[in-house]
């Protein structure tokens, strides 16, 4: 004797007699995902926003999957909450979307970079794969975002959808505008990210001679550093050796959680006469432009940053069609 029901399976049990509910454990019309990104939200705003949900993860934020980045803030369940959680930190208002096969179509999309700023950038598999790993080991949104990550890497492989100059390469493109390959091949990168060491993993491989990176974490980066040496030198932010700066060198900034002495350190780097430039890819960048007048400072939220992103984002647009055509091909079918 079976009654069925929509939360799951009610069934008799005569040895026992008693009912026992046996609750589905993948109910694909619970599914929901709250988020902000940037084609609504001012990338300034979302930052800074970004930056107190990290801070409210693990109270708001335990049950789920947590993809909080520089330009989106996305929330996934398998069971929906009482309430908008990003509402409940932020007090903004989130978008929703529900079903999981749409909740997987969006995070497929973003794993392939989509829907980045830059069109098929690699970071943000990355970082949607940090987020995934965070979560206790048989979470069904682990589980969710594996399948997520796996379609989405087949899907990317199969049409070659990747950035031509990804974060790095226009980094390093706009410091090439004001560069003399022959003089100024001293290039210092502050920060220890991610982002950070591929930029200076790709100018030690273009172009520049000198490429040492300043980290307030130096001491643990060299003793990866000997395990995995790197092309390139690594320094303390507080003992950077002067002769350093003894020629002309170009900057560049990818960091988070900028003190005063941090930053004062970095405006005495910054505004000395033998730096020619400085290209702030923080998502929150370390300085106001006024405050370093006389420099050349950009940071992604700047004009020619921009363009650069436009002129890349034009090479992938035609393949950027096919691949939302097998996204839509892929996930059509968990619609049924």
């Amino acid at each position: 004797m079976v009654f069925r029901k929509r939360e799951g399976t009610i069934s008799y049990n005569r040895k026992d007699s008693y009912l026992r509910v046996s609750q589905a454990t993948d109910t694909d019309d619970k599914y929901v995902c709250y988020y902000l990104d940037h084609t609504f939200v001012d990338p300034k705003k979302l930052a800074l926003l970004s930056s107190r949900i990290k801070q409210n993860s693990r109270d708001h934020f335990k049950d789920a999957l947590l993809v909080c980045t520089c330009h989106r803030i996305e929330v996934y369940f398998s069971c929906p909450p009482q309430k908008d959680p990003i509402e409940a930190v932020l007090g903004i208002k989130a978008r929703r979307i529900k079903k999981k096969f749409e909740l997987e179509n969006r995070l497929i999309k973003i794993c392939c970079g989509v829907k980045s700023i830059i069109l098929g950038e690699k970071f943000i598999y990355h970082q949607v794969s940090q987020a995934v790993n965070s979560l206790p080991s048989g979470h069904i949104m682990q589980q969710f975002g594996n399948t997520v990550l796996k379609k989405a890497r087949q899907i990317r492989e199969n049409r070659n959808f990747y950035a031509a100059d990804d974060y790095e390469g226009l980094s390093l493109s706009l410091i090439n505008k004001w560069a003399d390959c022959k003089q100024d091949n001293t290039l210092v990168v502050v920060g220890a990210g991610m982002l950070s060491l591929q930029v200076a993993l790709y100018a030690s491989a273009n172009n520049y001679e000198n490429v040492v990176m300043v980290s307030r974490v130096a001491k643990k980066f060299r003793k990866k550093n000997r395990e995995n040496p790197y092309p390139f030198r690594i320094c303390s932010l507080y003992t950077l050796p002067e002769t350093i700066f003894d020629n002309p060198f170009h900057c560049f900034i990818a960091t988070t959680n900028i003190d005063d002495t941090y930053q004062t350190r970095l405006f005495d780097i910054i505004t000395r006469d033998s730096c020619k430039s400085v290209i702030d890819m923080s998502s929150i960048p370390a300085f106001q432009p006024e405050t370093v007048c006389g420099k050349s400072y950009i940071t992604m939220y700047d004009d020619p940053y921009l363009n650069e992103v436009t002129r890349s984002n034009q090479k992938l647009l035609p393949v950027k069609k096919i691949v939302e055509t097998d996204i839509q091909i892929t996930t059509s079918g968990d619609a049924q």
